[in-house]
Formats: C-alpha cells, sequence, structure tokens
C-alpha cells in the first residue's frame, strides 16, 4: 500500500476498528501526521518572525492564534484515524486492540511499539491477511492468471499411439522478498527448503490453484 492510499484508507476507516490493517497502512499514517505536525510548526515560526507587532491588528498573537487554530482543527480529524488504524494493526499480528493501553503501565509503549513493528499473521480471528487480501497488489494475481490462461490455451500436439505421454511436470512458483521466483519444480522447492531460501509461511501457487497458498499447506510438501 502506498503513502497516498493509506492516508485515503484511513480516513475512510476513521471509526472502523473492525478488520485488519497491514504495516504499511499504519506507518504511512504515522509518517503523515509527523509531517503535518512538522509543517504546523514552520507555519508558526514562520508567522511569528514575518507578522509585524502593531497596536492595529493586536499583535502578532492574532495571526498565531489563526494559523494555531486552522491546523489544529484540521489535525483533529487525524485523531479518530489514528487510533482505529492502530487497532487495527494490532487485530494484524494477532493482538486484542486493548493494547493500545499499553504504553499507560511502564515499558508498556515499548510493548507496543514491538506489536506494531510485527509483520502480518497469517488468517486469524480478525479476518484474513492482508496477503490473502491482495497485499501484493495485483501484479502477481495477474500474473498468474494470464500463465494458467497461456497454458489452458497451449494444446499438446498429438503424437502417435506407439509413443507413451510425457508425464506431466508441475510447475511452481514462490515468493521470495515480494518477487515472484518460478517455475520451479519440486525439488527445487525441497532443496530451498533445505537450504533455508524459504519456509513453511513462504507463499507458493501451482497450476490449479485459485490464488496463493503456503509451503506448509501442500501436501506433497
Amino acid at each position: 500500500m502506498g503513502f497516498t492510499e493509506a492516508i485515503k484508507t484511513c480516513y475512510t476507516k476513521s471509526f472502523t476498528c473492525k478488520g485488519r490493517a497491514q504495516r504499511s497502512e499504519f506507518w504511512y499514517f504515522y509518517l503523515f501526521e509527523v509531517c503535518f505536525t512538522i509543517i504546523w510548526l514552520m507555519s508558526v515560526c514562520i508567522v511569528d518572525a514575518n507578522t509585524p507587532q502593531t497596536a492595529a491588528n493586536g499583535g502578532k498573537d492574532v495571526s498565531l492564534i489563526i494559523v494555531s487554530t486552522i491546523y489544529g482543527i484540521a489535525y483533529l480529524t487525524t485523531i479518530p484515524a489514528s487510533f482505529c488504524v492502530t487497532i487495527r494493526r494490532l487485530h494484524d499480528v494477532n493482538q486484542s486492540g486493548w493494547c493500545c493501553l499499553l504504553p499507560f503501565i511502564p515499558f508498556g509503549g515499548f510493548v507496543l511499539l514491538y506489536f506494531l513493528c510485527q509483520p502480518s499473521t497469517w488468517a486469524n480471528e480478525y479476518g484474513k491477511a492482508p496477503l490473502e487480501s491482495g497485499f501484493y497488489g495485483n501484479s502477481y494475481s495477474s500474473a498468474f492468471r494470464q500463465t494458467e490462461k497461456q497454458t489452458t490455451q497451449q494444446v499438446p500436439p498429438s503424437v502417435p499411439t506407439s509413443v507413451p505421454p510425457k508425464i506431466p511436470i508441475t510447475e511452481y512458483f514462490v515468493v521470495i522478498n515480494n518477487q515472484q521466483v518460478g517455475p520451479l519444480h519440486l525439488q527445487d522447492i525441497k532443496r530451498m527448503l533445505q537450504d533455508g531460501q524459504v519456509n513453511h509461511q513462504t507463499l507458493i501457487w501451482k497450476q490449479g490453484m485459485s490464488d496463493w497458498g503456503i509451503i506448509g499447506n501442500l501436501q506433497e510438501l
């Protein structure tokens, strides 16, 4: 999820605590709040430095009050969005939304930060994982739909009946460091498991699967 999409999503779900929010959604909105605060402080400093002190307009205080009021009202709109995205981020790592109260106990803020930095867990009681819901966008889904379409359209040539048919070899695709790798054979996957290049939570796809799965769910592995 990109920066703009994250801001739009968080504002759209300003009062929605149900569901899940992936790391990019939470941290991009947090970055937006930090940038907003910096711009607010810079605006106050600029107004303070360039507004003359006169008796007619009541001095610099009037200008500073106006600028602070405008930015303050705008900042208030981020509070419910920030609160709800924090709860959804906790749901994404299979933690209760009540964990947002951890900063009120000693060292609880560090525990909360640890939870917020964790990657998405697989499907849990709060809903599907972002991976299952299109975390990688449409690029992978489109690529595999196109691969499956091409495979379906390819009609093997007829062979003499005296020649035994070839045994079809299943091809696999995996996601490593957010990059599609493949096609691979079953032995390749087993070797990569032994070498630690993939694990049982790594996303995998083969012809016949409607969507991505994880290696640990494949019977042949």
